[in-house]
């Protein structure tokens, strides 16, 4: 019997394993079933509200207040397991207060068997020891009682991951299906699904769900170029190392993973395009109808250049999220001035962001 496997020994009959199910959703229960079969657990009845993030958080909250035993283990009904239930067992000692056994956003230390945590978000399987309950309840009990647009149980509970005890599962334990998402209301199509050993692979960096990124990391906007991916309305086709905005407001959206103190610093190259004899104009960077800054470009033609802005941790979302606005209030058609057969409406060339964590 290993050093881990005899910390635990004397709790191995104590843990009680429960699946998050919507009663509506009895399919989703039954293909639970089958892929955890051999496993003891209880179904818990997941709480529906209309805000984003606001039933599941109620739904933990309501069965931490009821724990009776050493551990807990919480699963969502579209998990399967990776390992064996003993292997997850092997990993509880005495000094564990919470092991993560999946989850789509984490950022920790190098890999090693329990890694210790220091963000994580978009969890889907974990287990917390009984000590660790009364700090859990009081943080999400904290989280809800504010009036938000969305509730993340994960983001509130990494403001607990500055203590000792905190681990993830290295390999990951759990796997989350492709499917559709309870709480994001749409169809989940995670590339890492299936792959236990992404995060041996990639290890010390933020997993967005779209990309595998560290904090500050460059993003291109050209064709082939990871930051398509934030492109929202209000943009043309990318081109070869920059994209052009065609509207007088463009937008931007990622997701952040909440490592900052004060706030996010967004950091992009642009080049406005004001033709000679056209006057001035203004790119105003708007936050949830706040503007953050303003930039005139007064000149004709003007080169590149890199601009950047503060955005407070009050304007970031709940879940992480940040939608940028760009307010350029003269776009122009380079027909009209250049006499070229570009006939759209041109405002900001897009060649690279960076978000830093404050």
């Amino acid at each position: 019997m290993s050093g881990s496997r005899t910390g635990f020994a004397e709790y191995s009959n104590l843990m009680k394993i429960y699946v998050v199910n919507i009663k509506e959703q009895t399919e989703r229960l039954e293909s639970f079933r089958e892929r955890w079969r051999g496993w003891e657990y209880e179904r818990l009845d997941g709480v529906v509200e209309e805000i984003r993030g606001l039933g599941i958080t109620k739904t933990y909250i309501k069965a931490l207040e009821r724990i009776d035993t050493e551990w807990t283990m919480f699963l969502e009904d579209d998990t399967a397991p990776f390992c064996s239930r003993r292997e997850i067992e092997d990993q509880l000692t005495p000094d564990t207060r919470l092991l993560l056994l999946g989850a789509h956003h984490i950022s920790a230390e190098q890999p090693s068997r329990r890694t210790p945590v220091y963000r994580a978000s978009g969890s889907y399987g974990w287990v917390i020891h009984r000590s660790f309950v009364p700090a859990l309840l009081d943080c999400w009990k904290k989280h809800i009682s504010t009036e938000r647009k969305s509730y993340d149980p994960d983001m509130a509970w990494c403001s607990l991951f500055d203590v000792d005890g905190v681990y993830l599962s290295s390999p990951l334990a759990v796997d989350h299906l492709n499917g559709w998402s309870n709480t994001w209301q749409m169809w989940r199509n995670d590339k890492w699904s299936g792959k236990r050993e992404w995060w041996l692979q990639e290890c010390n960096v933020v997993f967005t769900g779209q990309e595998l990124w560290p904090n500050g990391t460059r993003f291109g906007f050209g064709k082939t170029q990871r930051g398509r991916q934030f492109l929202r309305n209000g943009w043309s086709q990318p081109e070869p190392e920059f994209v052009w905005s065609v509207r007088r407001q463009s937008k931007l959206a990622f997701r952040t993973f909440m490592g900052f103190t004060i706030g996010i610093r967004v950091v992009m190259k642009i080049r406005p395009y004001v033709p000679a004899g056209c006057g001035s104009a203004i790119l105003d960077l708007i936050v949830q109808n706040i503007s953050l800054r303003q930039w005139t470009f007064s000149l004709p033609n003007p080169a590149p250049q890199i601009i950047e802005a503060f955005v407070p941790a009050g304007l970031v979302g709940a879940d992480g999220e940040v939608e940028l606005l760009l307010d350029f209030d003269r776009p122009r058609c380079p027909a009209q001035y250049a006499g070229t057969n570009d006939n759209r409406t041109l405002g900001i060339c897009l060649y690279w962001m960076e978000v830093h964590d404050e």
